[in-house]
């Protein structure tokens, strides 16, 4: 599978949404959408991964790729799924639980070393 990962940039984060569900950004903060521009890209590559849940089991073990550039994969963070058998592309943001499919656009160039070889 070939994703993308965008994690919030804490300094463009003015509203505190890190780490929020979509229920709260849509009905208690009054978001209609996700806004790119908070985001950085901090990964990108090939995963061996058949689904959205494997991507989050892949991200959060200690050994995670590109681990000095992000944090384990979060609620508020966005899965860009580019090539996938089984996972139609998008945009997945992580949810309270599982993912909701959201519209997004392209954020910050990424951090460094967020290529990765899995």
């Amino acid at each position: 599978m070939k994703i993308r990962i965008f994690q919030i940039n804490k300094d463009r984060d003015i509203d505190h949404i890190k780490f929020q569900s979509t229920k709260w950004l849509f009905s208690h903060a009054g978001y209609e959408t996700i806004s790119p521009s908070i985001y950085d890209k901090v990964f990108e590559g090939e995963v061996p991964a058949k689904d959205l849940g494997e991507v989050f089991a892949i991200f959060n073990r200690d050994d995670r790729p590109n681990v000095k550039a992000m944090h384990s994969l979060s609620m508020s963070d966005v899965v860009a799924v580019d090539e996938s058998d089984t996972v139609a592309p998008g945009y997945y943001y992580c949810d309270t639980i599982g993912f909701t499919k959201v519209d997004f656009g392209e954020p910050h160039p990424k951090k460094e070393d967020a290529q990765c070889s899995c």
